[in-house]
Order: C-alpha cells, then sequence, then structure tokens
C-alpha cells in the first residue's frame, strides 16, 4: 500500500483558517483542470495541422475531404475528448468546493468571538502519494527490441522504432504472411511487443489526465479529513453533508478518469497496486513466439532482480502465475493466436 504523507496546520504557530485549507484544495485541482485542457488544445492545434495537410492532398487529386460532424467537445476545444469527466465534472467540483468554502468562512468569523472547539483544534490530513510507476522500463525495452530487429533482419536499418511493430505481422495479403513458414515466429512476438511498448509511452495528455484523476482523488481524501474535523464542533448538519458528499463526488470523479481515459493498468481501485498489464503482456507475446526466459530476461527490463539468475526466474514466475491468461487478447482472431 503506497505510503501516506500527513500535513499539521497548528493554531499555535499558525493563522488556523478552515477555509484556506479548503480555497487550497480547489486551488490545486484548478491547476490540474486547467493544465488538462491546456493539454487537449495543444492536440487539437496538432490533430488540426494534420487535417489541413490531409484535406490539401485530397485537393490536389481533385477528391473531396469529408466533412465530420462535431459534437459539443470537439466544439468545446477543437477536439473529441471525453467532455464530461475532463472538463465539465472538475469545474463543477470546483464550483461546489468554493461555495462551500464561503459558508465555512462565514461560520468562522461568527465562530471565532466564541472560540468553537472546531476552531482551536489543529487539523490533519491525510494524503496519499501517487500511484508508484510501472516496474518495467519501457524505453530499455524499446531499445533493446529494436537492436534484436536489427540484428536478425527484422525492418529496414533507417526503420523507425514506431513502424518496426508493423513490419511483420502475418496479417492477410502481406509477404510477411505467405512467405513466413516459421510456427512460432519470433520476428511476429517482438513486433508485438513492439506494439504494445510504444503504445504505452506517456504522452503529455496522458500525464496531464493521470495527474487530475491524482487531483481529484486528493480534494476527495482532504474534503473528507475537513468534514470529520468539523463535525463534532457545532457545524450546521447540512455544512457537513455537502463535505462528505463533495469527498464522495471527488472519488468518484477519480475512478471515472481513469476508468474512461486511461490504460488498464490505472484501473486498480486507489490503495493496490495495479498490475503492470505492459510487462505481462510483452513477456506473454515474447514466450508465444517462441523465447526462452532467459532470452526474455534480455530483451525486457522489468528492474527486478539484482542478478541475472533472479531476472529469469522472475520470468518464470510471471509465465506460471499469468500463463493461462493474454491480458490484451489483442491477437486472439488473427493469425498465429
Amino acid at each position: 500500500m503506497p505510503s501516506r504523507a500527513r500535513r499539521t496546520v497548528a493554531p499555535k504557530r499558525t493563522a488556523f483558517r478552515l477555509e484556506r485549507v479548503v480555497e487550497g484544495v480547489a486551488r490545486r485541482l484548478e491547476r490540474a483542470a486547467d493544465a488538462m485542457e491546456t493539454e487537449i488544445r495543444k492536440h487539437s492545434a496538432d490533430t488540426a495541422r494534420k487535417v489541413q495537410v490531409a484535406r490539401e492532398q485530397l485537393q490536389s487529386k481533385g477528391r473531396r475531404f469529408p466533412d465530420a460532424s462535431s459534437t459539443g467537445s470537439a466544439l468545446h476545444l477543437g477536439v473529441e475528448h471525453p467532455h464530461d469527466v475532463l472538463c465539465e465534472h472538475p469545474r463543477m467540483l470546483l464550483e461546489r468546493i468554493r461555495a462551500v468554502g464561503v459558508v465555512l468562512a462565514e461560520l468562522e468569523s461568527s465562530a471565532s468571538s466564541a472560540g468553537g472547539a472546531w476552531m482551536a483544534n489543529p487539523i490533519r490530513v491525510r494524503r496519499k502519494t501517487g500511484r508508484k510507476g510501472r516496474r518495467i522500463e519501457i524505453e530499455r525495452s524499446i531499445k533493446a527490441l529494436a537492436s534484436w530487429a536489427s540484428t536478425n533482419g527484422l525492418g529496414e536499418a533507417d526503420t523507425p522504432v514506431e513502424y518496426l511493430p508493423y513490419v511483420h505481422l502475418h496479417l492477410r495479403g502481406t509477404s510477411s504472411a505467405t512467405d513466413c513458414n516459421e510456427k512460432p515466429c519470433k520476428n511476429l512476438a517482438v513486433c508485438r511487443a513492439l506494439h504494445e511498448l510504444v503504445e504505452a509511452r506517456d504522452s503529455a495528455m496522458r500525464v496531464a489526465t493521470r495527474a487530475l484523476a491524482q487531483a481529484s482523488f486528493d480534494a476527495g481524501s482532504e474534503i473528507a479529513a475537513i468534514a470529520q474535523h468539523v463535525e463534532p464542533g457545532g457545524v450546521p448538519t447540512l455544512v457537513v453533508d455537502e463535505f462528505k458528499a463533495i469527498a464522495k463526488n471527488a472519488r468518484l470523479l477519480d475512478a471515472a478518469i481513469r476508468e474512461r481515459c486511461l490504460g488498464i493498468g490505472d484501473h486498480a481501485p486507489r490503495g493496490r497496486r495495479s498490475d503492470d498489464v505492459v510487462l505481462l503482456a510483452v513477456t506473454r507475446n515474447l514466450a508465444r513466439g517462441g523465447f526462452q526466459p532467459a532470452e526474455i530476461a534480455k530483451l525486457v527490463h522489468a528492474g527486478t532482480g539484482k542478478t541475472e539468475r533472479a531476472q529469469i526466474k522472475n520470468v518464470r514466475r510471471r509465465l506460471q502465475r499469468r500463463g493461462a491468461k493474454d491480458w490484451r487478447m489483442r491477437y486472439s482472431h488473427t493469425p498465429d493466436a
């Protein structure tokens, strides 16, 4: 379970104003929401440039570029995206947090002269650190697999690594399907493993999405701590109930962002280590292609095992634990599945 960071606000050392704590929660969430919209706009600009190039190429050949119907999310920032969970719901949550902060400020002003118990006691806000990163070292593994491909004549010497996954997929009608008689085929396995790794690279959009999910979860944890702090001190029940509702909605938003906008490796509930899906899929594809555990340990860098013997043992353990399950099922209906 991830470690926790504890922050204590002591009234003896600091002017203790709960409204400022609430405003700090809102500002952190607002920064994450602003960064998300910035990345969506950048992605929109890149998409617009590519669409313009494609339109000009078709027009030069006398063909008409199809007009795409724009949805509300595309009209908002120029590109299709899950508008509700990435844009609408964080802003609505911000409004609710700030509205209850205003009410809390009024209550603090009236209670300061009376010396309310919830004003005198320090508050402890417990925030979990972000989820630990995946164990697989993606760039090192891509480099090792690309080196294997170059050594074994898979693709040209100057083939970009982004194109290597499509060189030898045994798809119907391609030369790799008609000319290759290897079964199992190591070239096919390397292409599939590279496909998994290239897709798993973190983009700026994915990083911003993960940060927004983390900010939503942190906001829920902090607001829940504030609700627990003020509940026994005579604060109106409606205010406490609003704090609890905001905390619940913030955690639900975190789960919705992770499930709808991020990969399966981010879907595990908070507090649990998510399975390294990319590591399992790459290992499984290479094993299915005929690679032995010792070969896989040299090609897939997982950061586990200090010695070569320990790394091979870890590969065997992964294959035994997940041997009957293909995590992606991406290739279940393709040749040589």
